[in-house]
């Protein structure tokens, strides 16, 4: 009788452990497929950006102006969401967002904290540590390229989508720029197409 409960708590033991095992696995699978939705919604959100500027170019027949707030550096990107410049063939809002702060017309701020951007920069390296590399702005006689910008994002995030838009982890190159503000905390650029008005 004694040899059978023990050799019961032996295998309620082994159970136990077996189960164990088990939930860590899961709990790492379940961690990695949260990741990975995450790291899918914010490439399509910023892809939707694009394409959402893309067309307000088409509808107006030229770039947005350069942003009041942020003249040397962003777009005016608050005219996805409504016709702050009065501009024949406006045909909007471009994106369905809202902006929970008003005031600032070079960017949208969303319900997460999030900011997002419309920027101008040439193709040029930059990304890395903010200190190091700042921002890059448009300039005359080289070719410019338009850009979503995304603020901020846990670097693990940040390279999954560098990861998955370029095939290889690079700050400072492709297609995915990443803006290092020390700490967790990373912008994300997407390029966009290049820009009309700085060539």
């Amino acid at each position: 009788m004694f040899k059978k409960g023990a050799m019961f708590g032996l295998d309620a033991r082994i159970a136990l452990a077996i189960f164990g095992a088990l939930s860590v696995i899961s709990g790492a699978a379940l961690y990695s497929a949260i990741q990975e939705s995450k790291v899918t919604a914010t490439i399509s959100q910023m892809k939707e950006f694009g394409k959402a500027y893309e067309q307000l170019v088409l509808d107006i027949g030229g770039e947005v102006r350069m942003s009041i707030d942020s003249p040397s550096f962003a777009r005016d990107t608050d005219m996805l969401l409504s016709n702050t410049a009065s501009l024949a063939g406006w045909n909007g809002p471009y994106v369905s967002i809202a902006d929970t702060v008003t005031g600032q017309d070079d960017r949208i701020n969303t319900t997460g904290g999030k900011k997002i951007f419309i920027v101008c920069a040439p193709d040029d390296d930059f990304g890395g540590l903010h200190t190091a590399h700042g921002r890059k702005i448009c300039a005359s006689g080289e070719q410019n390229y338009n850009w979503v910008l995304y603020e901020s994002f846990p670097l693990s995030i940040a390279q999954a989508i560098d990861l998955k838009i370029d095939g290889e982890l690079s700050e400072t190159k492709g297609n995915v720029r990443l803006i290092d503000w020390g700490g967790d905390s990373r912008s994300i650029y997407l390029k966009l197409m290049p820009t009309l008005d700085f060539k």
